[in-house]
């Protein structure tokens, strides 16, 4: 099973390459329930510690996630939690 710290270092990772992450980058191919939930929340408690800034254009347009602030603040020990 993958874990919330696991999905954030992803993001972090994608994120240092790009400006802007569709959210469905942070999902495999075959996708597996438990996963979407876990990168969904993810992306949720680095929006609520103002990580990131998540936006959709349009209803029900594709959601896309980008950076606030440098990921290297981030305390990943806290992310153990989860």
């Amino acid at each position: 099973t993958v874990s919330i710290k696991e999905k954030v270092i992803q993001l972090r990772d994608l994120l240092s390459a790009a400006e802007v992450v569709e959210f469905s980058r942070l999902l495999p191919a075959e996708l597996l329930t438990h996963e979407v939930i876990v990168s969904f929340l993810a992306v949720l408690e680095l929006a609520k510690l103002k990580f990131v800034e998540i936006i959709q254009t349009e209803n029900f347009g594709p959601m896309q996630v980008r950076a606030q602030r440098s990921m290297e603040e981030l305390n990943y020990g806290l992310l153990d939690q989860y």
